[in-house]
């Protein structure tokens, strides 16, 4: 049953002053209400979810209609944080009855409480919007106050203590009557926005600070409390101990909260530190976490571990018996996300140097260094994020799992990333190099090289030397440096960058960008919409599946969008150079820019079109050759811009 009637001719009456609380019980439901209003004065109305959860709605409308059912004004979202809606400030011509209705702006149902009040003269408000008010309060002593009219701002001034935590509560006898609040400190310029929801935070200094509360109307109670210290220290001088094989389970308690663990570390022992939390709302920030020596003067952040652990260090190894502060800094992360901070001994990395012969080395589970020296030598990192540098000979070079930095040396190498974001250098040699999955760095250096960088976004250089590069699963960056190089980027969008050389690059699947720089380049697009820069050189671009556009550089370019409606841009031009564009299609589209259009000129040569663009200062002109091309729908293609 309807609790409001779905009508205009409605029943029910809203009060001024007053509040109702209703439902919209299924989608589209439209409850109305009568309202008694005198000319001349200025009223506001507002509607907010009633409730917790499922039960409130979350995004209403409101609407106001005059006696004749002609609509006057309406709203929704006036207050982004809490998405309610408002009429403020109307003040009809005539008395009389009006009528406001009210609904949901998507298919949600759930309550609302809706409100009608009067907006009394200026003066008469209670509390000014300024550091003038006469508003105090502080803890054990609350104030009351009114949201005199929709959109009412009231100040009180608290004194606060530094490093003291507080929390501020409002009571209001009408639902929905408070909006949003923000910590005023006027003298420092600064602030902190509540929003919809005080949530504890700390006192940065001693000092007289206002709380700006905004409000729909009615009656309000404002309090705040002193909370007890953190159960962890904030600082150094006041930090937690955490032992070897220990671990603490806290919370961020308040905003700008700041937890310090201290841990004595000994020089040569390898140490694994983790922080690892609850699960947190979409668009959390993160945690600011790092490890700081005793002096404080440098630190080491923990990041992502390749287990999964939010933020790790492992493998850490101290150079000499030190104590270190573990700092985590919640800033404006919400209130209340559970975490766990542990600190064990690790596993002792491997160091191994390797000397004249073919040397065979493995690595563990910790941070390991591998270094392979002269001869062919077979290096494998394992788990852990392992340095491993082949040196000279036609080395194997094996990362494993973690976060690897390789280097191959002289010699023709086989080396290989495998998981994590690894960090891979061929140096010299025809080197074969393999990025495995992760994020990838790799570059060639001199030599023939062959990489495939596999699953990740990954970037990859070529270096010097004729290369065959490919780019494999994910958004790539690959760059062919010096020679003639082969380059793919394979499913996704990825950008391919020939440089100097006679390069031939493939795009493969996604809407990939091409750069054809120095040298007679080959470029195709491949399937997506790509887009592909033809600079110097004589190139061939041809665009392939999709809508691509294509960009003509200062040499004899060919120009081919393959299949789709495709777009073919000139802006550098050579005297007496001539472009050429073949496979025509209906709707394609011409462009060329930084010239008059009293230099651009059409004709037909067999059963080609040919624009000529006059460069009367170089002595000869550029032409555009559209093979197989209709004069007319070539001239209603071509823009000049």
């Amino acid at each position: 049953m309807d609790d409001y009637p779905d009508t205009f001719e409605t029943s029910a009456m809203l009060p001024i002053g007053g509040a109702i609380t209703g439902a919209i019980e299924v989608e589209g439901d439209l409850d109305w209400f009568a309202v008694e209003l005198e000319a001349g004065v200025s009223y506001s109305f507002a509607v907010s979810g009633a409730g917790a959860g499922a039960e409130r709605i979350d995004d209403p409308i409101i609407a106001l209609f005059d006696s004749e059912g002609t609509y006057i004004t309406g709203s929704d979202d006036v207050f982004p944080s809490t998405r309610d809606a408002a009429v403020y400030g109307f003040v009809p011509d005539e008395s009389g009855s009006y009528r406001v209705a009210t609904t949901s702006a998507g298919a949600e149902t759930g309550s609302y409480t809706i409100t009608a009040n009067e907006i009394p003269e200026a003066e008469t408000d209670d509390f000014d919007a300024s550091p003038d008010t006469t508003g105090t309060f502080g803890p054990g002593t609350p104030v009351e106050g009114r949201f005199d009219y929709f959109g009412d701002s009231d100040w009180f001034a608290v004194d606060l203590e530094a490093d003291t935590p507080y929390r501020i509560e409002i009571e209001t006898e009408t639902p929905g009557a408070f909006e949003s609040a923000v910590l005023r400190v006027p003298d420092r310029n600064a602030g902190l926005v509540f929003g919809a929801s005080f949530q504890p935070f700390i006192a940065v200094a001693d000092e007289t600070v206002f709380i700006d509360v905004v409000g729909t109307g009615g009656d309000y109670e404002l309090s705040i409390e002193e909370l007890a210290p953190d159960a962890v220290g904030e600082s150094p001088g006041e930090a937690t101990s955490l032992p070897v094989g220990g671990s603490i389970a806290d919370r961020g308690d308040y905003l700008y909260d700041t937890d310090v663990y201290e841990l004595t570390l000994e020089a040569g022992t390898a140490y694994d530190i983790a922080v690892d939390e609850a699960a947190s709302a979409p668009g959390t920030d993160p945690l600011n976490v790092a490890l700081y020596t005793e002096s404080l003067d440098g630190s080491l952040p923990l990041e992502a571990s390749s287990s999964g652990t939010p933020y790790a260090l492992d493998g850490f190894v101290p150079n000499e018996d030190s104590t270190f502060y573990l700092v985590l800094q919640h800033e404006m992360r919400p209130v209340g996300i559970d975490y766990t901070v542990s600190f064990s001994e690790g596993t002792q990395p491997v160091v191994f140097e390797g000397a004249e012969g073919n040397d065979v080395a493995r690595g563990d589970a910790g941070g390991d260094i591998l270094i392979g020296g002269a001869g062919n030598d077979l290096l494998i990192g394992l788990a852990g994020d392992d340095r491993i540098e082949g040196g000279d000979g036609a080395d194997g070079v094996y990362g494993g799992s973690g976060n690897d930095t390789l280097s191959g040396g002289e010699g023709d190498d086989d080396m290989a990333g495998a998981s994590g974001a690894d960090r891979i250098l061929g140096n010299g040699g025809d080197d074969l190099i393999g990025g495995g999955t992760g994020d990838d760095a790799i570059m060639g250096g001199t030599g023939r090289d062959r990489i495939f960088a596999g699953q990740g976004d990954d970037q990859v250089m070529g270096g010097a030397d004729d290369d065959d590069l490919s780019g494999g699963l994910g958004r790539d960056t690959i760059v062919g440096g010096v020679g003639d190089d082969r380059m793919g980027g394979g499913f996704q969008p990825d950008v391919l960058i020939g440089e100097a050389g006679d390069d031939e690059i493939g795009g493969g699947g996604g809407a990939d960008t091409i750069g054809l720089m120095d040298g007679n380049d080959t470029a195709y697009g491949g399937a997506g919409n790509d887009l592909i820069f033809g600079f110097a050189g004589e190139n061939v671009l041809n665009g392939g599946t999709g809508n691509d556009t294509l960009l003509g550089g200062e040499d004899a370019d060919t120009l081919d969008g393959g299949r789709g409606v495709d777009t073919f841009v000139f802006e550098l031009y050579g005297a007496g150079v001539t472009d050429v564009i073949t496979g025509w299609e209906t709707g394609e589209e011409i462009f060329v820019s930084d010239i008059s259009p009293d230099s651009v000129s059409l004709s037909v040569d067999g059963a080609d079109v040919i624009i000529a663009l006059a460069l009367p200062e170089d002595g000869a002109d550029a032409l555009i050759r559209v093979t197989q091309a209709d004069l007319a729908e070539v001239e209603a293609s071509l823009f000049v811009v």
